[in-house]
């Protein structure tokens, strides 16, 4: 549990603890507001091609054993 707490600490700073232990509901907590503060980055072609590659290996690693159970 403490390696949790300095985690998030570390990755959220002190918010992010701070509403572990809050449980009321703000105004804001509400699907439509969750991402009003999201900024995309236009990806590059070669960052877009690495995340395909990605992915798709993703994909493969799933589909695979179930070719392979079909297929003996």
């Amino acid at each position: 549990m403490a390696f949790h707490l300095l985690l998030g600490a570390k990755v959220g700073s002190t918010p992010l603890p701070l509403s572990m232990y809050r449980w009321g509901v703000r105004t804001d907590d509400k699907p439509r507001s969750w991402l009003r503060g999201v900024q995309t980055k236009h990806a590059s072609a070669i960052g877009r091609m690495l995340e395909v590659v990605v992915i798709g290996g993703i994909v493969v690693a799933f589909l695979l054993p179930a070719v392979e159970y079909v297929l003996p």
